[in-house]
């Protein structure tokens, strides 16, 4: 054995035929599955620079601005259909509100033509009464011609209990001209006017 600078080397001894394949192997292992890394990290950096450059092409913005503009338009129109909706309720709430009016105006006309009617029934039946009246009174003056005295002279008119001065002697009523009065002695000793 030789020493060199004072270190013992001992020559080495070959190493067995199988162990040199598995280093090798294991080298081979390990520079794979490092190349597989590189290869998955420079995957997702393409995949990253691929989708970079999407969101740079004039294609992209362009359909970005679309969608944009779309999705501005769509909520628009959203507002605009939700007020036409709240509009259509108010207009469906305020027709309701004119129909319910409109029955009740309609009831209250009915009561108050109904009433009017009434009246009117009541109104003409009160004037055929005295149109009846009337004519009843007109006939009786036609068939019996008002009292007269013996002498063709009209009956003078009295008021009935008060005094009169010839026995015998009639009156008109002052209540009514069909009822002649009678001057007749009263209970009480004196001539008075009676039925």
């Amino acid at each position: 054995m030789e020493q060199m600078n004072g270190v013992n080397e001992q020559p080495q001894a070959e190493e067995p035929a199988g162990s040199k394949s598995t280093i090798s192997g294991w080298k081979i292992a390990l520079a794979a599955a490092l190349a597989l890394v590189i290869g998955l990290a420079a995957g997702w950096g393409i995949s990253a620079a691929t989708h970079t450059g999407v969101k740079d092409s004039h294609e992209y913005r362009q359909l970005e601005r679309e969608y944009t503009q779309t999705k501005s338009e769509l909520k628009s129109t959203r507002r605009s259909l939700d007020d036409t909706k709240d509009a259509l309720k108010d207009a469906q709430d305020n027709l309701k509100d004119e129909r319910k009016q409109n029955i009740h105006d309609q009831h209250d006309q009915d009561r108050a033509d109904q009433k009017a009617a009434k009246d009117a029934a009541k109104q003409a039946e009160k004037e055929q009464k005295e149109q009846r009246r009337a004519a009843e009174h007109a006939e009786r003056n036609q068939q019996s011609p008002a009292p007269t005295n013996p002498d063709g002279s009209p009956l003078p008119t009295a008021a009935g209990g008060t005094f009169c001065t010839t026995e015998g002697a009639q009156a008109l009523s002052d209540r009514s001209q069909y009822r002649i009065l009678t001057c007749k002695m009263a209970s009480d000793g004196h001539l008075r006017w009676k039925d």
